[in-house]
């Protein structure tokens, strides 16, 4: 099967999971046939630099991925999420990750685009977290420390996962770029092991 038909197949079945008002999830039978294509083309298809402002999102609340909370508090910024963005202009979802498999191509996936991801960024940037974080998680293991080392990037601001207002910062060198907010503080990791998210996170 040749590249273009599976990318034309993976635009219907994205149409066909995200019917218009639904909510989004990122279904694991969306990325069966898709590591046939080398990270889903996504260095070629992601502007560099990003054409949105980005807003990043890691960690759970009562069990459950903030994901939903990190696209809603996108689209009240007017930024967008990565996986907004890819389903826009790559017609696809992202894949979940089994809990018990962080290392599977999903997992790797996951920490090659959003490095990609936070390479791009220029500017202020946004994260959503939540209250179950981990060290290990994308956010805290690749998306942050690359955000720090461009120098594109003025700062990461932390928004409030209910009410989508900024409430700190992450990364903030010059304090005349985040006016009004102090430092956050630091996070309390804890381990996948301690999580029961019916067997998936997703950063």
């Amino acid at each position: 099967m040749s590249p273009l038909v599976i990318l034309y197949l993976m635009f219907l079945s994205a149409v066909n999971a995200f019917p218009l008002g639904a909510e989004r999830s990122y279904p694991s039978e969306l990325s069966q046939i898709a590591w046939e294509l080398p990270t889903y083309d996504i260095a070629r298809k992601l502007p560099n630099p990003l054409t949105e402002i980005p807003v990043y999102w890691s960690g759970r609340v009562n069990g459950k991925s903030v994901f939903s909370m990190g696209d809603r508090c996108a689209s009240a910024l007017g930024a967008k999420t990565f996986g907004m963005m890819m389903c826009e202009i790559g017609g696809f979802a992202m894949p979940t990750v089994p809990v018990t498999q962080p290392d599977t191509e999903a997992g790797k996936l996951w920490d090659d685009a959003s490095e990609l991801f936070a390479n791009y960024a220029t500017g202020r940037t946004y994260v959503v977290l939540g209250e179950n974080l981990r060290l290990n998680g994308t956010f805290f293991s690749v998306e942050f420390p690359t955000l720090k080392k461009n120098p594109n990037v003025q700062s990461i601001i932390q928004v409030n996962r209910d009410t989508c207002r900024t409430e700190c910062y992450r990364y903030c060198p010059n304090p005349e770029d985040c006016p009004g907010l102090n430092q956050c503080a630091a996070p309390i990791m804890t381990t996948a092991e301690d999580i029961d998210f019916e067997g998936f996170i997703y950063k």
